[in-house]
């Protein structure tokens, strides 16, 4: 594939385990299923906020199976990501619905949702990064080719490789600033 004519430089972000608290459910971390259970990372506001200042847009990109796989509807996603938009300062979200059954293209590690914001957004992989808590985050940010920091914890086997390791949005930032 080839990327469009890039201008705009990107702080891609994980949602569950990265903006938003993963929920204890039968002994492992789980994505909120509900807006009840739905709560941000303490320092995901100022975070962003952070990165908006250095520059860089603002992207979700999540995978959210529970979807498919009938935990949650899609009307709940939205109320999630509605509360997401207000409490923090981002340019948009991308959701794969489907679970990994479907083989689909959108989800993480695949990169058919970053195709699709990289041409919306005319995005430049080369100066962008993904921040997430998963292995599956950051092989995608190795399929497209950028830079990618993995916010150890409980979420992640350490599987694969990651240009960055960090604890915290809050130290992602700062990476991202000494790297820019």
């Amino acid at each position: 594939f080839s990327f469009p004519s890039p201008v705009m430089k990107v702080a891609f972000l994980d949602r569950d385990g990265t903006l938003v608290k993963s929920v204890l459910r039968n002994g492992q971390l789980e994505a909120p299923l509900s807006l009840a259970e739905f709560e941000i990372v303490k320092d995901a506001p100022s975070a962003v906020t952070s990165f908006k200042k250095l520059g860089y847009l603002c992207i979700v990109i999540s995978n959210q199976p529970d979807i498919s796989l009938g935990r949650i509807n899609q009307a709940e996603i939205e109320l999630m990501n509605q509360k997401l938009l207000a409490l923090l300062a981002l340019d948009d979200i991308y959701i794969c619905p489907h679970s990994h059954l479907e083989n689909c293209e959108c989800q993480k590690p695949k990169i058919g949702l970053f195709l699709k914001a990289i041409k919306e957004w005319e995005i430049d992989p080369k100066i962008s990064f993904m921040i997430g808590d998963l292995d599956t985050d950051i092989q995608a940010a190795k399929n497209v080719g950028w830079r990618s920091i993995l916010i150890t914890g409980e979420g992640d086997s350490g599987l694969t490789e990651s240009d960055f390791y960090v604890t915290s949005l809050t130290e992602a930032v700062q990476v991202v600033a000494q790297n820019d």
